[in-house]
Protein backbone atom coordinates (compact mmCIF):
# COMPACT_ATOMS: atom_id res chain seq x y z
CA UNK A 1 0.00 0.00 0.00
CA UNK A 2 1.39 3.30 -1.08
CA UNK A 3 2.38 5.61 2.39
CA UNK A 4 1.02 9.58 2.54
CA UNK A 5 2.27 11.73 -0.18
CA UNK A 6 5.21 13.90 0.77
CA UNK A 7 5.59 17.32 -1.55
CA UNK A 8 9.44 18.08 -2.21
CA UNK A 9 10.78 21.34 -1.92
CA UNK A 10 10.47 24.13 -4.03
CA UNK A 11 13.79 25.23 -5.97
CA UNK A 12 15.42 28.31 -6.12
CA UNK A 13 13.10 30.26 -8.39
CA UNK A 14 12.67 34.15 -9.49
CA UNK A 15 9.05 35.35 -8.81
CA UNK A 16 7.87 38.35 -10.26
CA UNK A 17 3.99 39.84 -10.17
CA UNK A 18 2.07 39.80 -13.23
CA UNK A 19 0.51 43.34 -13.20
CA UNK A 20 -2.31 41.90 -15.96
CA UNK A 21 -2.91 39.26 -13.37
CA UNK A 22 -2.81 39.62 -10.29
CA UNK A 23 -3.99 35.56 -9.77
CA UNK A 24 -0.92 34.66 -11.28
CA UNK A 25 2.68 34.83 -10.86
CA UNK A 26 5.82 34.76 -13.55
CA UNK A 27 8.42 32.07 -12.80
CA UNK A 28 11.42 32.30 -14.23
CA UNK A 29 14.16 29.63 -13.67
CA UNK A 30 17.59 31.11 -13.90
CA UNK A 31 19.54 28.02 -14.12
CA UNK A 32 17.53 27.23 -17.07
CA UNK A 33 16.12 23.83 -16.26
CA UNK A 34 12.64 24.82 -17.30
CA UNK A 35 14.05 26.92 -19.70
CA UNK A 36 10.39 29.06 -20.35
CA UNK A 37 9.05 31.56 -18.07
CA UNK A 38 5.83 30.34 -17.01
CA UNK A 39 2.72 31.86 -15.44
CA UNK A 40 1.49 29.83 -12.63
CA UNK A 41 -1.25 30.48 -10.23
CA UNK A 42 -0.54 32.58 -7.20
CA UNK A 43 -1.85 30.07 -4.73
CA UNK A 44 0.48 27.26 -5.81
CA UNK A 45 3.52 29.43 -4.23
CA UNK A 46 1.53 30.07 -1.51
CA UNK A 47 0.67 26.39 -0.55
CA UNK A 48 4.17 25.21 -2.35
CA UNK A 49 6.22 27.46 0.19
CA UNK A 50 5.55 25.03 3.13
CA UNK A 51 6.98 22.25 1.03
CA UNK A 52 9.82 20.45 2.78
CA UNK A 53 10.08 17.01 2.09
CA UNK A 54 9.28 15.85 5.49
CA UNK A 55 5.77 16.86 5.88
CA UNK A 56 2.99 14.59 4.22
CA UNK A 57 0.27 16.11 1.94
CA UNK A 58 -2.26 15.97 4.95
CA UNK A 59 -0.04 17.70 7.63
CA UNK A 60 0.49 20.43 5.08
CA UNK A 61 -3.29 20.97 4.73
CA UNK A 62 -3.46 21.33 8.46
CA UNK A 63 -0.77 23.49 8.44
CA UNK A 64 -2.21 25.76 5.83
CA UNK A 65 -6.11 25.95 6.90
CA UNK A 66 -4.50 27.50 10.11
CA UNK A 67 -3.11 30.42 7.91
CA UNK A 68 -7.06 30.55 6.64
CA UNK A 69 -5.77 28.26 3.34
CA UNK A 70 -8.73 25.92 3.00
CA UNK A 71 -7.19 22.68 0.60
CA UNK A 72 -7.89 19.00 1.25
CA UNK A 73 -4.50 16.66 0.88
CA UNK A 74 -5.40 15.53 -2.77
CA UNK A 75 -5.52 19.30 -3.95
CA UNK A 76 -2.10 19.91 -2.55
CA UNK A 77 -1.00 16.71 -3.95
CA UNK A 78 -2.41 17.86 -7.37
CA UNK A 79 -0.69 21.27 -6.89
CA UNK A 80 2.62 19.02 -6.24
CA UNK A 81 2.10 17.18 -9.16
CA UNK A 82 2.20 19.92 -11.64
CA UNK A 83 5.16 21.87 -10.20
CA UNK A 84 7.21 18.53 -10.48
CA UNK A 85 6.13 18.32 -13.49
CA UNK A 86 7.24 21.50 -14.74
CA UNK A 87 10.26 20.76 -12.96
CA UNK A 88 9.72 23.44 -10.23
CA UNK A 89 10.39 21.41 -7.18
CA UNK A 90 14.11 19.91 -6.25
CA UNK A 91 13.01 16.42 -6.79
CA UNK A 92 15.42 13.14 -7.68
CA UNK A 93 14.43 14.00 -11.22
CA UNK A 94 15.60 17.61 -11.42
CA UNK A 95 18.82 17.18 -9.38
CA UNK A 96 19.64 14.06 -11.98
CA UNK A 97 19.00 16.73 -14.56
CA UNK A 98 21.02 19.31 -13.01
CA UNK A 99 23.71 16.95 -12.67
CA UNK A 100 23.73 15.80 -15.84
CA UNK A 101 23.68 19.14 -17.28
CA UNK A 102 26.73 20.34 -15.15
CA UNK A 103 28.85 17.54 -16.72
CA UNK A 104 28.89 18.34 -19.87
CA UNK A 105 29.08 22.27 -18.49
CA UNK A 106 32.20 20.56 -17.13
CA UNK A 107 33.73 19.89 -20.74
CA UNK A 108 33.41 23.69 -21.57
CA UNK A 109 33.86 26.36 -23.07
CA UNK A 110 31.38 28.72 -21.35
CA UNK A 111 29.41 30.00 -23.61
CA UNK A 112 28.92 34.19 -23.97
CA UNK A 113 25.85 34.50 -23.16
CA UNK A 114 25.56 38.34 -23.12
CA UNK A 115 26.63 39.02 -26.90
CA UNK A 116 24.74 40.77 -28.63
CA UNK A 117 22.63 42.47 -25.37
CA UNK A 118 25.33 43.97 -23.13
CA UNK A 119 28.15 44.03 -25.81
CA UNK A 120 28.50 43.39 -29.50
CA UNK A 121 28.95 40.11 -31.22
CA UNK A 122 31.53 40.59 -33.44
CA UNK A 123 35.34 41.36 -32.28
CA UNK A 124 35.53 44.59 -34.67
CA UNK A 125 32.62 45.62 -33.02
CA UNK A 126 33.19 44.87 -29.70
CA UNK A 127 36.73 46.31 -29.39
CA UNK A 128 35.72 49.52 -30.50
CA UNK A 129 32.61 49.87 -28.04
CA UNK A 130 34.99 48.87 -25.46
CA UNK A 131 37.60 51.97 -26.78
CA UNK A 132 34.76 53.92 -26.61
CA UNK A 133 33.75 53.40 -22.70
CA UNK A 134 37.80 53.81 -22.39
CA UNK A 135 38.24 57.21 -24.04
CA UNK A 136 35.04 58.39 -22.34
CA UNK A 137 36.52 57.68 -18.88
CA UNK A 138 39.81 59.32 -19.66
CA UNK A 139 43.43 59.39 -20.81
CA UNK A 140 45.46 56.36 -19.77
CA UNK A 141 47.28 56.98 -16.27
CA UNK A 142 50.93 57.59 -15.43
CA UNK A 143 52.21 53.77 -15.44
CA UNK A 144 53.34 52.51 -11.89
CA UNK A 145 55.96 50.47 -11.28
CA UNK A 146 54.50 48.37 -8.41
CA UNK A 147 52.42 45.42 -8.55
CA UNK A 148 48.30 46.38 -8.58
CA UNK A 149 47.42 43.47 -6.39
CA UNK A 150 43.55 44.04 -6.45
CA UNK A 151 40.43 46.02 -8.13
CA UNK A 152 36.80 46.33 -7.23
CA UNK A 153 35.10 46.58 -10.67
CA UNK A 154 30.99 46.74 -11.39
CA UNK A 155 29.22 43.77 -12.85
CA UNK A 156 26.09 46.19 -13.59
CA UNK A 157 24.85 45.74 -17.26
CA UNK A 158 28.07 47.73 -19.44
CA UNK A 159 25.51 49.67 -21.41
CA UNK A 160 24.60 51.25 -18.33
CA UNK A 161 28.01 51.21 -16.16
CA UNK A 162 30.41 51.01 -18.84
CA UNK A 163 32.51 54.21 -18.16
CA UNK A 164 32.99 52.85 -14.65
CA UNK A 165 34.11 49.73 -15.80
CA UNK A 166 36.90 51.52 -17.99
CA UNK A 167 37.64 53.86 -15.00
CA UNK A 168 38.93 50.53 -13.01
CA UNK A 169 40.67 49.04 -16.12
CA UNK A 170 42.52 52.56 -16.37
CA UNK A 171 44.40 51.41 -12.83
CA UNK A 172 44.78 47.66 -14.12
CA UNK A 173 46.49 48.98 -17.52
CA UNK A 174 48.98 51.63 -15.77
CA UNK A 175 49.91 48.59 -13.75
CA UNK A 176 52.25 45.66 -14.81
CA UNK A 177 51.20 43.11 -16.47
CA UNK A 178 50.41 39.94 -14.52
CA UNK A 179 50.22 35.77 -15.38
CA UNK A 180 46.76 35.52 -13.25
CA UNK A 181 44.00 37.07 -12.65
CA UNK A 182 41.60 35.84 -10.24
CA UNK A 183 37.80 36.92 -11.15
CA UNK A 184 35.62 36.80 -7.69
CA UNK A 185 31.88 36.94 -9.16
CA UNK A 186 28.89 37.03 -7.53
CA UNK A 187 26.36 33.65 -7.83
CA UNK A 188 22.83 35.94 -8.11
CA UNK A 189 21.22 32.64 -8.86
CA UNK A 190 22.36 31.02 -5.03
CA UNK A 191 25.22 28.51 -4.64
CA UNK A 192 24.76 25.39 -2.62
CA UNK A 193 27.94 25.77 -1.17
CA UNK A 194 28.81 29.75 -1.20
CA UNK A 195 31.59 29.29 -3.46
CA UNK A 196 31.97 27.50 -6.81
CA UNK A 197 35.00 27.64 -9.41
CA UNK A 198 34.20 27.27 -13.08
CA UNK A 199 37.08 25.73 -14.39
CA UNK A 200 37.28 25.79 -18.35
CA UNK A 201 37.51 28.84 -20.63
CA UNK A 202 35.50 31.50 -21.26
CA UNK A 203 33.95 32.55 -24.85
CA UNK A 204 34.39 36.25 -26.03
CA UNK A 205 33.83 38.35 -28.92
CA UNK A 206 37.46 38.13 -29.27
CA UNK A 207 38.10 34.29 -28.96
CA UNK A 208 38.57 32.19 -26.18
CA UNK A 209 39.49 33.19 -22.90
CA UNK A 210 41.82 31.04 -21.38
CA UNK A 211 41.25 29.66 -17.52
CA UNK A 212 44.74 28.24 -15.57
CA UNK A 213 43.22 24.77 -16.09
CA UNK A 214 46.41 23.89 -13.59
CA UNK A 215 46.10 25.73 -10.77
CA UNK A 216 41.79 24.93 -11.13
CA UNK A 217 42.67 21.10 -10.91
CA UNK A 218 45.17 21.95 -7.51
CA UNK A 219 42.60 24.27 -6.09
CA UNK A 220 39.92 21.22 -6.60
CA UNK A 221 42.29 18.54 -5.17
CA UNK A 222 43.10 20.75 -1.77
CA UNK A 223 39.43 22.07 -1.42
CA UNK A 224 37.13 18.88 -2.76
CA UNK A 225 35.18 18.07 -5.51
CA UNK A 226 32.31 20.34 -3.79
CA UNK A 227 34.10 23.35 -5.39
CA UNK A 228 32.85 22.08 -8.65
CA UNK A 229 28.82 22.50 -7.57
CA UNK A 230 26.29 24.98 -9.54
CA UNK A 231 28.20 24.99 -13.05
CA UNK A 232 24.34 25.95 -13.97
CA UNK A 233 24.83 28.95 -12.03
CA UNK A 234 27.94 29.62 -13.53
CA UNK A 235 26.50 29.30 -17.43
CA UNK A 236 24.03 31.91 -16.58
CA UNK A 237 25.82 34.28 -14.48
CA UNK A 238 26.92 37.71 -15.96
CA UNK A 239 29.74 38.87 -13.39
CA UNK A 240 32.21 36.63 -14.81
CA UNK A 241 31.78 37.11 -18.28
CA UNK A 242 31.31 40.84 -18.59
CA UNK A 243 35.16 41.26 -17.00
CA UNK A 244 36.43 38.81 -19.62
CA UNK A 245 35.15 40.58 -22.43
CA UNK A 246 37.31 43.97 -20.96
CA UNK A 247 40.11 41.82 -20.01
CA UNK A 248 40.53 40.22 -23.29
CA UNK A 249 40.22 42.88 -25.47
CA UNK A 250 42.35 45.32 -23.01
CA UNK A 251 45.82 42.98 -22.17
CA UNK A 252 47.72 42.18 -25.13
CA UNK A 253 50.12 39.69 -22.98
CA UNK A 254 49.65 36.30 -22.47
CA UNK A 255 47.07 35.26 -19.68
CA UNK A 256 44.89 33.12 -17.61
CA UNK A 257 41.98 33.87 -15.20
CA UNK A 258 40.47 31.79 -12.24
CA UNK A 259 36.67 32.66 -12.37
CA UNK A 260 35.03 32.02 -8.96
CA UNK A 261 31.77 33.08 -7.79
CA UNK A 262 31.09 33.55 -3.99
CA UNK A 263 27.24 33.64 -2.48
CA UNK A 264 25.42 35.54 -0.04
CA UNK A 265 24.71 33.42 2.90
CA UNK A 266 26.60 34.60 6.01
CA UNK A 267 26.50 31.12 7.07
CA UNK A 268 29.40 30.03 4.31
CA UNK A 269 31.99 32.63 5.53
CA UNK A 270 33.94 29.49 7.32
CA UNK A 271 33.79 27.55 3.77
CA UNK A 272 34.82 30.56 1.99
CA UNK A 273 37.47 31.47 4.01
CA UNK A 274 39.13 28.21 3.57
CA UNK A 275 38.95 28.45 0.07
CA UNK A 276 40.48 31.77 0.30
CA UNK A 277 43.14 30.66 2.41
CA UNK A 278 44.06 27.68 0.43
CA UNK A 279 44.06 29.68 -3.00
CA UNK A 280 46.57 31.87 -1.40
CA UNK A 281 49.06 29.48 -0.38
CA UNK A 282 48.87 28.08 -3.55
CA UNK A 283 49.01 31.12 -5.56
CA UNK A 284 52.48 32.20 -3.79
CA UNK A 285 53.87 28.39 -4.46
CA UNK A 286 52.97 28.91 -8.13
CA UNK A 287 55.68 32.01 -8.68
CA UNK A 288 52.79 33.65 -10.61
CA UNK A 289 52.32 37.28 -10.43
CA UNK A 290 48.77 37.58 -9.84
CA UNK A 291 45.69 40.28 -9.35
CA UNK A 292 42.00 39.90 -8.05
CA UNK A 293 39.32 41.21 -9.79
CA UNK A 294 36.36 41.97 -7.41
CA UNK A 295 33.10 41.91 -9.62
CA UNK A 296 30.31 43.61 -7.77
CA UNK A 297 27.66 46.12 -7.73
CA UNK A 298 26.56 48.37 -4.18
CA UNK A 299 23.38 49.10 -3.35
CA UNK A 300 19.65 47.81 -4.90
CA UNK A 301 16.75 49.95 -3.95
CA UNK A 302 13.55 51.02 -5.52
CA UNK A 303 9.57 48.83 -6.32
CA UNK A 304 12.28 45.97 -8.70
CA UNK A 305 13.91 45.10 -5.21
CA UNK A 306 11.73 45.17 -2.98
CA UNK A 307 10.52 48.67 -1.63
CA UNK A 308 7.50 50.02 -1.46
CA UNK A 309 8.90 53.87 -3.22
CA UNK A 310 10.91 54.48 -6.03
CA UNK A 311 14.82 54.65 -5.82
CA UNK A 312 15.06 58.73 -5.84
CA UNK A 313 14.23 58.92 -2.38
CA UNK A 314 16.06 56.68 -0.77
CA UNK A 315 19.51 57.52 -2.36
CA UNK A 316 20.32 59.53 0.52
CA UNK A 317 20.71 56.53 2.75
CA UNK A 318 22.08 54.62 -0.13
CA UNK A 319 24.83 56.44 -0.44
CA UNK A 320 25.45 56.49 3.40
CA UNK A 321 25.33 52.73 3.61
CA UNK A 322 27.64 52.79 0.68
CA UNK A 323 30.28 55.15 2.06
CA UNK A 324 30.53 53.51 5.28
CA UNK A 325 31.87 50.35 3.52
CA UNK A 326 33.48 52.12 1.39
CA UNK A 327 35.70 53.31 4.12
CA UNK A 328 35.85 49.95 5.72
CA UNK A 329 37.63 48.97 2.17
CA UNK A 330 39.69 51.89 2.00
CA UNK A 331 41.34 50.74 5.27
CA UNK A 332 41.15 47.31 3.90
CA UNK A 333 39.48 46.15 7.44
CA UNK A 334 37.43 42.90 6.67
CA UNK A 335 35.91 42.54 9.73
CA UNK A 336 34.67 45.73 10.20
CA UNK A 337 34.04 45.81 6.06
CA UNK A 338 31.60 42.48 7.14
CA UNK A 339 30.29 44.17 10.17
CA UNK A 340 29.87 47.34 7.94
CA UNK A 341 27.25 45.38 5.93
CA UNK A 342 25.39 43.12 7.95
CA UNK A 343 25.44 44.79 11.41
CA UNK A 344 21.46 46.01 9.55
CA UNK A 345 20.95 43.46 7.64
CA UNK A 346 22.37 44.96 5.28
CA UNK A 347 19.20 47.62 4.47
CA UNK A 348 20.40 48.60 0.91
CA UNK A 349 21.16 45.28 -0.87
CA UNK A 350 24.71 44.91 -0.94
CA UNK A 351 25.34 42.43 -3.16
CA UNK A 352 28.54 41.94 -3.53
CA UNK A 353 29.92 41.87 -0.26
CA UNK A 354 30.95 38.19 -0.27
CA UNK A 355 33.49 38.85 -3.16
CA UNK A 356 34.43 41.97 -1.59
CA UNK A 357 35.82 40.79 1.71
CA UNK A 358 36.78 37.25 -0.17
CA UNK A 359 38.99 39.77 -2.41
CA UNK A 360 40.48 40.75 1.80
CA UNK A 361 40.89 37.51 2.39
CA UNK A 362 42.87 36.60 -0.30
CA UNK A 363 44.81 39.63 -1.18
CA UNK A 364 45.78 40.93 2.18
CA UNK A 365 46.25 44.45 0.96
CA UNK A 366 47.46 47.34 2.66
CA UNK A 367 44.69 50.07 1.53
CA UNK A 368 42.01 50.81 -1.07
CA UNK A 369 41.10 53.88 -3.45
CA UNK A 370 38.20 54.95 -4.53
CA UNK A 371 38.37 55.47 -8.46
CA UNK A 372 34.51 55.54 -9.17
CA UNK A 373 31.14 55.87 -7.37
CA UNK A 374 28.13 56.04 -9.60
CA UNK A 375 24.28 54.62 -10.06
CA UNK A 376 22.21 53.67 -12.65
CA UNK A 377 18.25 53.45 -13.13
CA UNK A 378 16.93 50.02 -13.67
CA UNK A 379 13.24 50.36 -14.58
CA UNK A 380 10.33 52.81 -15.51
CA UNK A 381 9.50 52.59 -11.70
CA UNK A 382 12.59 54.01 -10.58
CA UNK A 383 14.66 50.85 -9.02
CA UNK A 384 18.34 51.65 -8.98
CA UNK A 385 21.80 50.29 -8.33
CA UNK A 386 24.67 52.02 -7.18
CA UNK A 387 28.40 50.53 -8.32
CA UNK A 388 31.91 51.64 -7.67
CA UNK A 389 35.62 51.21 -8.99
CA UNK A 390 38.44 50.62 -6.87
CA UNK A 391 42.32 50.21 -6.53
CA UNK A 392 44.60 48.91 -4.09
CA UNK A 393 47.73 48.55 -2.78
Amino acid sequence: MQGPSVPDPLRNLDLRPLPEDPERVLVIDRLGVQPEPLAVPLVFFLVAQHFDGRRTSAELAALLAKEGIRIDPGSVELIARQLADAQLLDDERVRARIAAMERDLLSGPRAATLAGSCFPVTADACGAWVERQMAQAGPPLTARADHLPALVVPHIDPRKGGVSYAKAYRELLAAPPADLYVILGIGHAGLRHGISLAPVDFETPFGLLPADRGLCTELVARTGDWLLADQLVQAQEHSIECQAVFLQHLLKHRFAVLPLLTGFGTEDTERMAGVFGTLRELLRESGKTWTVLSSVDFSHVGPLYGDAEPGAPLMGKVEEQDRLAISRLEAADDGGFWEAIHAHRNPTRICGYSSMWGMLQLVEPRRGRLVDYSHTVMDEADSRVTFAAMAFD
